[in-house]
């Protein structure tokens, strides 16, 4: 995914916008991005610079270590999230370089490993001193607009379980379970398995490329698909 680069201008009041909304992670690890996002499948944290310019997050972290961010190149992420901003994390190349390292960073062991260091990282954050000041101020903010913030543990248990009850969940879509892929079978229309040919979203395999490919060819030629294999 190529997105548009813009000049923008660092001013006082946008990097106080910016680090309202990044937790940084202790030992150095990711500082993950809690505002507003681009997209919710592969998202990109931004923001507004005043009411007429919105600029990318990652970019103006870039932007405040390193004085400025050349719109002409691409920001890689070395950790493989995208919403971190730890400038330590990133790296600026061209836009061809950075497709070329995304395409190689899809096997699943590798987005197995850093939902698990992420998840590591998340639990040492919350018991720092920083984390759990930071997580005290954060429910104080949502008490002022939700009465839920106000509810102990055992009063959201009750009122889920009286949901339940009532049937109000009856209709609610169910995940499918996650089934192991054979990669020594094609996929349902014959395509070679293949970690470069499948999609993965957070490490779970969801559909053949050739299969999108020859929807997306059949949609132009006719406006209908064949549809593509779905994984879970």
């Amino acid at each position: 995914m190529v997105l548009e680069a813009k000049e923008f201008t660092i001013t006082e009041a946008a990097t106080r916008t910016f680090w309202k909304n990044v937790i940084k992670y202790p030992g150095g690890g990711c500082w993950i991005w809690t505002g507003g996002t681009n997209s919710k499948r592969n998202p990109y944290g931004r923001f507004w610079i005043g009411k007429d310019q919105q600029v990318m997050a990652h970019r103006y972290s870039w932007a405040l270590e390193h004085g400025s961010c050349d719109p002409t190149l691409s920001i890689d992420h070395l950790c493989m999230n995208t919403l971190c901003m730890n400038p330590l994390h990133m790296e600026l190349v061209t836009f061809e370089e950075n497709s070329r390292r995304q395409h190689e960073r899809r096997e699943p062991e590798r987005q197995q490993q850093f939902l698990e260091d992420l998840n590591e990282a998340l639990g040492a954050w919350r018991n720092s001193p920083e984390g759990k000041a930071r997580l005290k101020e954060m429910n104080k903010e949502l008490g002022k607009t939700s009465w839920v913030a106000t509810l102990t543990h055992d009063e959201r248990v009750s009122i889920l379980q009286k949901a339940w009850r009532s049937g109000k969940f009856d209709n609610r879509r169910k995940q499918r379970p996650y089934t192991r892929i054979d990669w020594s079978q094609p996929c349902q229309r014959g395509h070679e398995r293949t970690p470069e040919n499948t999609y993965f979203l957070d490490g779970r395999p969801r559909y053949c490329k050739a299969c999108k490919y020859e929807r997306r060819k059949s949609n132009e030629q006719n406006g209908t698909g064949p549809g593509h294999c779905t994984e879970d």
